[in-house]
């Protein structure tokens, strides 16, 4: 079994400091936070701490019974409402992407079905490589080049994907079903 992951140990040392050195923990409380985190990582059998959400470790990590720790995980369900999945293309100087709900996937070829059902992000990279000023939201960008680049989008993911209807999701009537094996 693994007792050792090198990124973890990278990430603790440096968050160990911050404490002790920003927020002034007593060495009795960095210990107290060395053993919660060690208990996480001996239950999670010593994955890449970047790999967890905050409200499932500190749930991990508590002393509730297994079961209850089971029914808030259940209770925890993200919203699939929420427009959380993305297509994206780059095209060579423009960064388009689109967001929607993973249970309300679109294939949209109007400019209206575009903005009613994604929020939207198009950068030019030429002009702002770093990303800064999203051309979708301050007007910038015209409802040709969004279309133009959605028609591009459209077109790779036919090419690539197929049928993008979020069949391969695990979920049913919103909500995550586990695979099984």
């Amino acid at each position: 079994m693994k007792k050792y992951d090198a990124q973890n140990e990278r990430i603790k040392r440096r968050y160990f400091t911050f404490l002790k050195e920003a927020r002034r923990f007593s060495e009795s409380s960095l210990d107290g936070v060395a053993e919660a985190i060690h208990r996480f990582e001996s239950y999670t059998r010593f994955r890449d701490f970047r790999r967890f959400h905050i409200q499932l470790a500190t749930l991990v990590v508590s002393n509730e019974p297994r079961g209850e720790k089971i029914g808030k995980l259940v209770q925890m369900q993200p919203d699939f409402n929420n427009r959380g999945a993305i297509r994206s293309i780059f095209d060579g100087r423009y960064r388009f992407s689109r967001y929607f709900s993973p249970i309300q996937f679109n294939h949209p070829t109007t400019y209206e079905a575009l903005v009613a059902n994604n929020d939207l992000e198009v950068y030019d990279l030429q002009e702002d490589p770093e990303e800064t000023r999203n051309l979708a939201q301050d007007g910038t960008a015209k409802g040709e080049l969004i279309t133009a680049l959605n028609e591009k989008l459209n077109a790779r993911i036919e090419e690539e994907v197929g049928v993008d209807d979020g069949r391969f999701l695990p979920l049913i009537h919103g909500y995550w079903y586990p695979a099984r094996a």
